[in-house]
């Protein structure tokens, strides 16, 4: 019988936590998509398909990717038949260790890390170099994350930093040439811009001529660093904030739908169950309940 994936995960944390045989993340419960996965092969074996591209991970292994990977289970043997997969998982946001425009480890380090994300791959096996202590800094933050006690949003800060560093310490991951840094500045710009214009028409246009790109080149690095286009990222911004709006205050669900840039409440609750799977009044009937 087929187990079900445990996820430990609230609107506040930066962290997903999935562990089981399918060990699969809920993407609508993610409130973010600049991330960095973790897969712990604790038994068995697993293909994963990575830009097309197949490879079985083993038992004992730990894959680093900046990209989700999609899994299969591998065909098991007469002899295998016995043998179960199961696989801890972690999903961080990294988003969440960027700073500020003064913030210089995010300006040299972080949002370079971000703008690449999809370069980011690393496979480790037993006995190489940070093996054992990246597991146990992963189940660190899973630890933090559950027991929750006084402050515990400093820890867990805290040794998501100190994870980056062994990760770029250890030459799992590496920083990108320090001219990438101008266009991550631009980007973000771009992203300050839509979190202080977003209940307005946010054109394209507009935020191309704010950093001084054509608009070609700014769709281009703009889909490269959020992964989404303008108008999908202004989409899921907007309904970010309705949720947030829904759980903090009384505003019907229409004036929230205006409030937040949203032109025809039935598009608005459409778009919002798709992307939570629940409908406003839903959410907001659970948060009252909680």
């Amino acid at each position: 019988m087929r187990k079900s994936a445990g996820q430990k995960q609230t609107q506040e944390m930066p962290v997903l936590f999935a562990e089981g045989d399918a060990a699969q993340f809920d993407m609508r419960k993610a409130p973010f998509d600049m991330f960095l996965e973790f897969t712990y092969i604790e038994k068995g074996k697993v293909r994963l398909v990575r830009n097309k591209q197949v490879f079985v991970a083993e038992e004992g292994e730990l894959i680093l990717s900046g990209e989700l990977l999609n899994r299969y289970s591998v065909a098991k043997t007469e002899t295998e038949k016995s043998n179960e997969y199961h696989s801890r998982r972690w999903m961080i946001d990294m988003q969440y260790l960027s700073g500020g425009a003064f913030d210089i480890s995010s300006q040299r380090i972080v949002d370079p890390l971000i703008l690449h994300r999809d370069l980011i791959f690393f496979r480790l096996q037993k006995g190489m170099p940070a093996y054992e202590e990246l597991l146990l800094q992963l189940n660190a933050i899973k630890t933090t994350i559950e027991v929750r006690e006084r402050f515990f949003e400093l820890k867990l800060k805290i040794q998501l930093f100190e994870l980056l560093h062994l990760l770029l310490h250890e030459g799992c991951i590496c920083v990108p040439k320090p001219e990438e840094n101008r266009r991550t500045a631009a980007m973000k710009q771009a992203m300050a811009y839509i979190a202080n214009h977003y209940a307005e028409e946010v054109r394209v246009e507009a935020l191309a001529n704010l950093v001084h790109y054509s608009e070609y080149y700014f769709m281009k690095c703009f889909k490269q660093y959020t992964g989404k286009t303008v108008s999908e990222y202004v989409t899921q911004y907007r309904l970010m904030i309705a949720r947030t709006m829904l759980q903090n205050t009384n505003d019907s669900v229409t004036d929230i739908c205006y409030n937040v840039g949203f032109a025809n409440p039935s598009y608005f609750i459409s778009k919002f169950s798709q992307k939570f799977g629940k409908t406003p009044n839903q959410i907001r009937k659970e948060n009252a309940e909680n």
